[in-house]
């Protein structure tokens, strides 16, 4: 308990720090750094901090929303490429240590035939990234394809939040993402199906 307490005060300073920071016009910074990481690492969703900026200065949408698209987009290749790597040191030993069941084998062959759409999908909504991000480069996903997968979605999705700011405020905002929210649900839970499903051979 005082350890979730504790990450609980950690984000509200952060939280706070940031507030601060868009009202003195210095967050771009924090936005860059959030959403590179956002990409492969961390699961604090961008759009929030996004959408603070932009309601602090409407005439800076286009330049916002790119900051945070050009930032994911960086971080994306530094997960793929960390994926791409760790498949060298660990992923040999883990397909063989594993791969007597075949299940493990199953599941990668199947990411890796589905990997840009999956990549599309998981750029283009509040899914977890960072699994999808790093097993692309596990599995030798054609890094230019999962690329331009990545930030076609990214740059549809902040574009798309920055624009519905600027022109129509939050309250518009807010139900598109509830809408958003309840579609990646039911898009999360039908990759988690399927691919068990698949995976299982029924």
């Amino acid at each position: 308990m005082r350890l979730i307490a504790r990450i609980q005060t950690l984000i509200l300073r952060a939280w706070l720090a940031f507030k601060t920071a868009v009202h003195k016009g210095t967050a771009e910074p924090y936005l860059a750094l959030l959403s590179f990481l956002e990409s492969f690492l961390i699961a604090i969703p961008v759009d929030p901090f996004l959408v603070a900026m932009v309601l602090a200065d409407k005439a800076r949408w286009i330049r916002i929303a790119a900051l945070a698209t050009v930032s994911s987009t960086a971080g994306a290749a530094a997960g793929y490429i960390i994926g791409f790597f760790a498949f060298d040191l660990v992923g040999k030993w883990l397909l063989s240590a594993l791969g007597a069941s075949g299940l493990l084998t199953k599941i990668i062959t199947l990411f890796a035939d589905h990997a840009i759409i999956l990549t599309f999908a998981a750029a283009l909504t509040p899914i977890p990234n960072g699994p999808v991000v790093v097993a692309a480069g596990f599995v030798g996903t054609n890094f230019l394809m999962f690329m331009i997968a990545w930030t076609v979605a990214r740059t549809l999705r902040f574009f798309g939040v920055a624009y519905i700011v600027y022109a129509f405020g939050t309250d518009t905002l807010s139900h598109s993402g509830r809408i958003l929210n309840v579609s990646s649900v039911a898009v999360a839970l039908f990759i988690v199906g399927w691919f068990v499903y698949s995976a299982s051979g029924v």
